[in-house]
């Protein structure tokens, strides 16, 4: 599939907020996606009966977690 054509459907869902997908001439596309956070939070309520209390912030995501001291690296 044409990457505009990904990009242009990731980015009307209501849970993103930007879309990049690049891969034009390649075996395959990647896309980076940036959530609506506000909209992420409402449908995880939304989907599991209001039992989200939260999500991770964005300075949350990233951090090491304090019970883990190494970290995870995915190669292809």
């Amino acid at each position: 599939m044409v990457p505009a054509l990904i990009e242009k459907a990731m980015a009307e869902a209501e849970i993103v907020s930007q879309a990049l997908v690049f891969g034009s001439d390649r075996p395959y596309n990647v896309a980076i996606l940036v959530p609506n956070w506000e909209k992420l939070q409402a449908y995880g309520v939304e989907h599991t009966g209001g039992e989200v209390t939260g999500l991770s912030t964005p300075e949350e995501i990233g951090k090491p977690s304090s019970s883990s001291s190494s970290s995870t690296c995915i190669s292809g």
